[in-house]
């Protein structure tokens, strides 16, 4: 029903006028979901279920600490809330206006042990500029400048925002920890700041990495191999992951245009034949 009514609404060209709060079902688990001038509208269409697929998997969750990075309008909080509430929640998000909405869900929800920190993560603390392509909330946004290598992508709105070296927070974490990168380009960076982390808590990391296209791309290739070393330098292990859900080892992150392969897990060396034995079974 709801779907339908948005539908309606958005060939009216009415949805920017809509303020309403609608109930969905993750997980057996009810939430309320505000729509906003067109945001939330997302959590009414199941998206990425590979993620769904994943943490299902890892059944430790529940005590662990959850790091989004890049945390949006809140999918990822719902998703990991559905399955593990009394898990500790900690998303950053450069976007002021992603952070009133998911302050809003939090608090409309009552989501236990949940906060949001209305900062972006980089290997050094200062003032940047977010670049957005879409919506005030654009998933695709990014601190890189002309990082979009398609010739359709046009920036539309430049922001100031705050970014932090996350060892700078003095974060209170639990002793198992997993993190979600989503930043759209500003990986390397992330992946520097948390190095204090990962060398403490070998949390497993799920990251996505958008694709180079093509070999033109040096300035893609150069940040992906970058990321590489570090990580396998760190002991970890690179996989890929399918839409399924399932895990492929790769030595390289591949130079192709598959927009839906962009997703990968980043496993402690240690705990690579658990989690495949878990995920590919």
């Amino acid at each position: 029903m709801y779907r339908t009514f948005i539908i309606i609404l958005q060939k009216l060209r009415l949805l920017e006028k809509l303020n309403m709060v609608v109930t969905i079902t993750k997980n057996q688990h009810q939430f309320k979901i505000p729509i906003i001038a067109g945001t939330g509208i997302d959590f009414l269409n199941e998206q990425e279920a590979w993620f769904d697929y994943i943490i299902d998997k890892i059944k430790d969750i529940n005590d662990a600490t959850f790091i989004d990075i890049g945390t949006n309008v809140g999918q990822t909080l719902l998703k990991v809330k559905s399955k593990y509430p009394n898990a500790q929640y900690i998303g950053f998000e450069p976007s002021a206006d992603c952070v009133s909405y998911v302050n809003k869900l939090i608090k409309l929800n009552n989501l236990f042990n949940s906060e949001i920190y209305p900062v972006g993560i980089g290997n050094e603390t200062k003032i940047t500029k977010l670049y957005s392509y879409s919506s005030d909330t654009d998933q695709a946004a990014t601190i890189i400048e002309d990082f979009e290598f398609r010739p359709q992508s046009k920036v539309n709105r430049i922001t100031n925002v705050p970014l932090f070296d996350i060892s700078a927070l003095k974060l209170s974490l639990k002793d198992s920890v997993f993190i979600k990168i989503d930043v759209e380009g500003s990986e390397l960076e992330v992946i520097k700041s948390l190095a204090n982390i990962i060398e403490e808590k070998n949390p497993i990391i799920i990251c996505e990495i958008l694709p180079c296209y093509t070999t033109d791309n040096t300035y893609r290739i150069e940040r992906q191999e970058s990321i590489s070393n570090i990580i396998s330098d760190a002991n970890y292990t690179i996989t890929q992951i399918n839409l399924n859900g399932k895990l492929n080892i790769i030595k390289s992150f591949p130079i192709n245009s598959n927009i839906e392969l962009t997703n990968y897990l980043f496993i402690p060396n240690k705990k690579v034949n658990e989690i495949l034995k878990y995920t590919n079974d």
